[in-house]
């Protein structure tokens, strides 16, 4: 009777963990991201994933910058992108595993239409297109990070809250190398 009984409760978790899992499939069908058993709110997962996608992209496209770029400050920024990226992305990924949430890991294809374009371009045209996109891309960024911190699981507003002023040093070095290399640079 009582392995009868642990049988029945096996099936029905089983049951329930397929049901549940069916449903965040549907809700996230095009996104990479997945929670599992994770106490975090969907404004917390979307925060994640947004996080996620975008040090993903910004790595990427510093890579890119590094070989392609004809500036030298563009290249200087591009390193700065590549360790501050990586060290929040890093951080993000520590976060998301205490939290039990699954961060995508490859670019979602406007990301990825980003970076085909940017691949195109070199010298002068290319630190004109990565500089513009690191100005709107930061400046997401920097409002997806203040909802974070204002996310109702501490740790995600706290992660989220001790970024926004290196991401505005971000935001405010594009917009400045935008001004000097392309405006003046023309």
């Amino acid at each position: 009777m009582k392995k009868v009984l642990i049988l029945i409760i096996i099936l029905v978790q089983a049951f329930l963990y397929h049901a549940c899992n069916n449903q965040d499939n549907k809700k996230t069908e095009k996104s990479t991201l997945l929670a599992n058993q994770s106490d975090i709110d969907e404004d917390g997962k979307d925060f994640m994933k947004a996080a996620s996608l975008g040090g993903i992209m910004e790595v990427e496209l510093a890579e890119l910058a590094q070989k392609q770029a004809r500036s030298a400050d563009v290249r200087k920024f591009a390193d700065m992108m590549i360790a501050d990226h990586t060290r929040i992305f890093n951080e993000l990924k520590k976060l998301a595993t205490d939290k039990h949430i699954l961060l995508p890991i490859d670019l979602e294809q406007e990301q990825k239409d980003h970076v085909n374009q940017l691949q195109k371009l070199s010298g002068q045209e290319f630190d004109e297109g990565y500089l513009r996109l690191m100005v709107t891309s930061h400046e997401e960024t920097v409002v997806d990070f203040e909802k974070g911190a204002n996310n109702r699981d501490r740790d995600v507003n706290k992660f989220a809250g001790e970024k926004i002023e290196t991401l505005k040093e971000h935001l405010n070095t594009a917009k400045s190398l935008f001004n000097n290399v392309v405006i003046k640079g023309r």
